[in-house]
C-alpha cells in the first residue's frame, strides 16, 4: 500500500513540505553575516544578535525535525502499524487468558517501571517539557505576528 493511499484512508493530508504554510524565512535563510547585518539594521543590539540567531536555528531545527518525522511515519505507516498490532496481540492474548491477580500484577509492574523511569530521567523529561512549552509559545508568537500583519492564522499548535 502506497503512503498516499494510506493518507487518504486515514484522512491525513498528503505530505507537502509547505503544508503548514510556514514563512519564507524558515526555508530560505541568509548567511549568518547577512542575518547579523539585517538584525543590526533593524535596531537589535550587538549582544542580542547571537542569541536571536541561536533561537531561530533552534526553531528551524524543530520544524525540520517535525517534517522528517512526518515523512518517516507517512512512508512506513503500514509496517509500523502491523508491527504494533502483532506486539499488542501477543501482549493482550497473554493478559486476556490470565487470572485476575496476574493482570493486577502486570499493571503494578508497569506502574512501578514507569515511576522508576520518571525518577531516573527527571532532568531529561523536564527538558523535554520545557522545550515543548517553548515551542508552543513560539507558535503563539508567530500566530500573533501573522494576525497583526493582517494575514489569517495559518500555523496550528501541536
Amino acid at each position: 500500500m502506497a503512503p498516499s493511499s494510506i493518507s487518504r484512508d486515514l484522512n491525513l493530508p498528503e505530505y507537502d513540505p509547505d503544508y503548514r504554510d510556514l514563512p519564507e524565512y524558515v526555508w530560505n535563510r541568509p548567511s549568518y553575516d547577512e542575518e547579523k547585518r539585517q538584525l543590526l539594521a533593524d535596531g537589535w543590539e550587538e549582544a542580542e544578535v547571537d542569541h536571536a540567531v541561536k533561537e531561530h536555528n533552534h526553531f528551524c531545527e524543530y520544524v525540520r525535525r517535525h517534517i522528517r518525522n512526518w515523512k518517516y511515519y507517512s512512508k512506513n505507516f503500514a509496517t509500523l502499524r502491523l508491527k504494533s498490532q502483532i506486539y499488542n496481540e501477543k501482549r493482550s492474548h497473554q493478559l486476556h487468558n490470565a487470572a485476575p491477580d496476574v493482570k493486577a500484577a502486570a499493571k503494578d509492574r508497569h506502574r512501578k517501571s514507569q515511576e522508576k523511569y520518571h525518577i531516573k530521567n527527571r532532568e531529561k523529561l523536564a527538558f523535554k517539557e520545557r522545550e515543548r512549552r517553548e515551542v508552543q509559545r513560539t507558535w503563539r508568537v508567530l500566530n500573533s505576528e501573522l494576525e497583526t500583519e493582517g494575514a489569517p492564522s495559518v500555523i496550528e499548535e501541536e
